[in-house]
């Protein structure tokens, strides 16, 4: 499979949005974003490693970055789009339903009675933290939490606290200084340093 066509155009690059709607259709990753073998755990950026081909992994994989040379392996430096761009927003759709999940695996086994468990209403968490609101205001200016704000919800169990406030964030990704377009290593290094400390926290 060919690689995907470089830009004819030149430095400024437009954004990934503007790339979107001046040709109907979202910029696509590149090949050499497709060949990253991106493990969840694992110290940034030497736990990356760069498959020979795009979805197969065979052979033996190379790091992305070598930490007993200093070296970056060549892709690092490619567009992460298939044309190039100067800005693009990231999501991580697993935190989008991060809270949702650890819900349902801890109240099987939750308990208000057991000290190890903590319980708060609904109504004493902060707006942009409250869980299950994704319309939390109505036109008439009531608050949908309204009718649940003294049901009380699982916020602690087995020493993790509940991933409150994860969802709908994005992570802005610009060229690092001296590039003009976004490359797989500012994409992996922005996404991925932030990400992990979200999974972490």
């Amino acid at each position: 499979m060919a690689e995907a066509r470089q830009d004819e155009d030149g430095p400024p690059y437009p954004t990934f949005i503007e790339r979107r709607i001046e040709n109907n259709k979202a910029p696509r990753f590149t090949q050499a974003f497709e060949r990253l073998i991106w493990p969840i755990r694992g110290e940034f950026p030497s736990a990356i490693s760069v498959m020979t081909e795009p979805h197969r992994n065979t052979g033996t994989p190379r790091p992305l970055f070598n930490p007993e040379t200093g070296e970056w392996h060549e892709i690092a430096s490619q567009s992460i789009t298939d044309t190039k761009v100067s800005y693009l927003e990231a999501s991580l759709v697993n935190l989008d339903f991060w809270d949702r999940k650890w819900e349902r695996f801890h109240m099987e086994h939750a308990d208000p009675a057991y000290e190890e468990c903590e319980f708060v209403t609904y109504g004493d968490l902060d707006n942009d933290v409250r869980p299950f609101a994704e319309e939390p205001e109505r036109e008439d200016g009531t608050w949908s939490w309204d009718e649940l704000s003294d049901t009380e919800i699982l916020v602690h169990c087995c020493d993790e606290d509940r991933p409150l406030g994860k969802t709908g964030l994005t992570l802005g990704v610009r060229p690092s200084p001296g590039n003009d377009f976004v490359t797989v290593k500012d994409y992996v290094g922005g996404k991925c340093s932030h990400w992990c400390s979200y999974r972490r926290a």
